[in-house]
């Protein structure tokens, strides 16, 4: 109720200075041809009421929105010690600092995650599959502040060395940027066994951003293919292509089942339809 008053108070005051403010002003121009020396003082006063309500509002205004950043962080840290005095009682230590590392301490969400994968015959080839990976979702700032965050992408490298050329990023789109092949090739790294991306964005307070990405890959014909999420998750949806004659089968990496929502000749989907944690995801394979 204090608070209440405290706002209706500061109202009146701004009320009441603009409009002596207003008055002063009105009064300087109906008798400045006949004195003009306390016109102008009068002008003076007026203007600099204005000023002091604009300066006033302003800084106010900037301090209330502090005092709520401030605040809310307050809160988060509560909310976290709270956390941490709760269950770290029932919960081993080492396997609590996993907790706070993998969900505590994270700023960033992924939504609507979504693998599309197609497997396809290689003209001449017996031994080997040409593969697609094309990966959409939306990454989103959980945070009050702008972040740094990296959109990365990891490919198996194929076993025979003489193709390790074919496993490449192909397409990165990002919000409305689509990267070249410049770009792609200076933020991509190939070690012992993959073809990492990783472009570093930053994304605004509470905003999220877009993320579309493509990649190749060679397989065996009979083989099998880890997809697990870096960041907590929505959930995940994963769609597999095969040529005809191949059976594909999924498993979930997830304390959870995964549900098969779609199996049809070639095609076939499967979704988990609950939250993720890093390094959750599916696990899928494919006999020839």
């Amino acid at each position: 109720m204090s608070e209440k008053n405290s706002s209706s108070n500061e109202l009146l005051i701004y009320f009441v200075v603009g409009l002596v403010s207003a008055i002063f002003l009105l009064i300087s121009v109906l008798i400045y041809e006949d004195h003009k020396t306390v016109a102008s003082f009068l002008k003076e006063l007026s203007f600099a009421g204005f000023i002091a309500l604009i300066v006033i509002f302003t800084v106010e205004r900037f301090s209330k929105e502090r005092h709520r950043l401030e605040t809310e962080s307050l809160v988060r840290d509560i909310n976290k010690n709270l956390f941490h005095a709760i269950y770290s009682r029932y919960i081993p230590n080492k396997v609590f600092r996993e907790v706070e590392r993998l969900l505590l301490n994270v700023d960033v969400y992924r939504k609507g995650y979504s693998v599309i994968y197609t497997i396809e015959d290689i003209e001449g080839d017996p031994i080997h599959y040409k593969c697609t990976a094309q990966s959409s979702y939306e990454i989103e700032n959980l945070t009050e502040e702008p972040i740094d965050h990296s959109v990365g992408l990891a490919l198996e490298k194929p076993l025979n060395d003489g193709m390790v050329g074919l496993c490449r990023i192909d397409s990165v789109k990002i919000g409305d940027k689509q990267l070249s092949q410049e770009e792609i090739a200076e933020h991509t790294t190939v070690s012992e066994t993959q073809v990492v991306l990783s472009y570093p964005i930053k994304i605004p307070s509470r905003s999220s951003v877009k993320v579309n990405q493509i990649g190749s890959l060679i397989k065996l014909k009979t083989d099998q293919e880890l997809w697990l999420s870096r960041v907590p998750s929505d959930g995940f949806r994963l769609t597999v292509f095969v040529p005809k004659g191949v059976n594909v089968y999924a498993n979930a990496v997830h304390s959870g089942a995964a549900e098969l929502v779609h199996d049809a000749g070639t095609k076939k989907a499967w979704e988990i339809n609950e939250g993720m944690i890093p390094c959750q995801g599916f696990v899928f394979w494919w006999v020839t």
